[in-house]
């Protein structure tokens, strides 16, 4: 029901952003350095909209949409990529047909269709977050020769040099609470698994318990709240940190108690201003450790999570007690 009501609500129009006029392929190029092509390009004098770049000392990649009356979004999804090295250039168009997302199992055919956030690479795979509706993401996946491999919802925040993709899951924006998920996508398999939360998570149990404990019933009904304390806000910090090396994920969560109190009541309280940890993943395999933000210093004599997966202090990290 949840996906359907996201898809109802998919964006067709964008909003616009101010009265300047969008730029023309070519002046963006121009703007980023790169020599415009020695031969007649697609679009290169059209103006574009909507777009997201990659430009690193290896390539410059481009995600972007013509621009249209109305601030209207419509396919085809262009991509230009220009090879720094090889002076090569590469011009494709992605029609509604080869963007259908595939993780949709209970809801029509749709297409990954949005404003370009985010043009990412890793090894020789490329992710486009697109701006899908206003409660959701999607992402592209495509391979070296920039053909589709697959579209899905969600957004890509991370990647691992193997392409292993953390991905965080959709939220819907108008919402008592908003419980932040993150999942690992394989681009080989182009399967996704649960990353966070994990079962039998002592901080969310503890949370949960708190929670129940203050809710009021009445005021749960007269603000339509659902009160499930086992679905509480969560927010993740960004961006999330990786380590090549040893294969680890790492990020700070803080959880809010909207949604089950009044904000004025939450901080007249005091009582729900420390919620905040450090949750650290390794991959290979596969374990996980959780400590209050507060106890980092501490324990490791650090708090940075860049740190503590790194090979110095990864082995310190995980020595310690896993949940239970």
């Amino acid at each position: 029901m949840l996906k359907t009501l996201l898809i109802v609500a998919g964006l067709a129009y964008l909003m616009p952003c101010g009265a300047q006029e969008n730029p023309t392929l070519a002046a963006v190029l121009t703007e980023h350095s790169i020599a415009l092509p020695p031969e007649p390009a697609p679009h290169l004098n059209a103006r574009i909209a909507s777009y997201g770049i990659l430009d690193d000392e290896k390539e410059f990649v481009i995600g972007y949409y013509l621009d249209r009356p109305n601030f209207e979004l419509k396919a085809p999804l262009l991509l230009t990529r220009f090879d720094k090295t090889t002076g090569r250039w590469d011009n494709r168009e992605y029609d509604q047909s080869q963007l259908r997302i595939s993780d949709i199992k209970d809801g029509p055919e749709v297409p990954c269709l949005g404003s370009v956030l985010r043009v990412q690479r890793s090894a020789e795979w490329y992710f486009l977050t697109l701006h899908w509706n206003p409660s959701a993401g999607c992402f592209v996946v495509l391979k070296s020769d920039l053909s589709v491999s697959d579209a899905r919802t969600g957004g890509v925040w991370n990647t691992f040099s193997s392409g292993l993709a953390i991905v965080d899951g959709n939220l819907v924006h108008f919402a008592d609470v908003h419980p932040q998920t993150l999942y690992l996508y394989d681009l080989h398999s182009r399967q996704a698994s649960p990353l966070y939360p994990q079962a039998h998570d002592a901080f969310r149990e503890d949370f949960s318990r708190r929670l129940k404990t203050a809710i009021v019933e009445d005021q749960c009904r007269k603000n339509n709240w659902g009160c499930q304390t086992e679905l509480f806000t969560t927010h993740l910090s960004y961006p999330i940190e990786i380590n090549n090396e040893t294969q680890a994920i790492a990020f700070r969560a803080s959880f809010d108690p909207e949604g089950f109190l009044p904000r004025e009541e939450a901080e007249r309280s005091g009582a729900w201003y420390d919620d905040d940890y450090a949750y650290i993943f390794q991959l290979k395999p596969f374990s996980w450790r959780e400590f209050s933000i507060y106890d980092l210093q501490p324990k490791f004599g650090t708090d940075s999570l860049e740190k503590l997966i790194s090979p110095a202090l990864i082995e310190r990290v995980f020595a310690t007690p896993a949940p239970p």
